[in-house]
């Protein structure tokens, strides 16, 4: 494979955003929402390209903490709209649950093979292809 053909991890500079004096306060939160939610879908070509399980977990940590900004902040935005963009939020997440749990227990295989006795790792290793198929079919679904 060629590091043309693979995508970097976006990093982010800050997690601290900035908040503006002259501005209220709401309007700093939703620029930097904005700006989260931007972020957010850089992950979404490497989640695509099924290289790499860290773009897919940086993208549901993103999503987390603009659900957490938005509880702690909520009650400076309508409470209509906060609770449609956390449902909106969910929805997204939970589309990736079952993904992120396989590739969970999939990059601790290893690990589970050191716990057990040789002779039993044959249907360790079943186990784990069924989980690898499992995760296949469901990154195809999505």
């Amino acid at each position: 494979m060629h590091k043309r053909d693979t995508f970097e991890l976006p990093r982010k500079t800050s997690y601290v955003y900035p908040i503006d004096s002259k501005l209220p306060l709401a309007t700093d939160i939703r620029r930097y929402l904005k700006k989260e939610f931007a972020f957010c879908t850089q992950y979404e070509k490497g989640i695509i390209k099924d290289d790499d399980p860290e773009f897919l977990h940086q993208y549901r940590v993103t999503l987390r903490r603009i659900r957490a900004i938005l509880t702690l902040h909520h009650s400076l935005f309508d409470p209509t709209q906060v609770e449609q963009l956390n449902l909106a939020i969910k929805n997204l997440m939970q589309l990736t649950n079952l993904q992120r749990d396989l590739d969970v227990y999939l990059m601790q295989m290893e690990y589970y093979f050191s716990l057990i006795e040789h002779k039993h790792h044959l249907g360790l290793a079943r186990f784990f292809d069924d989980l690898q198929h499992q995760r296949q079919k469901t990154y195809k679904k999505k």
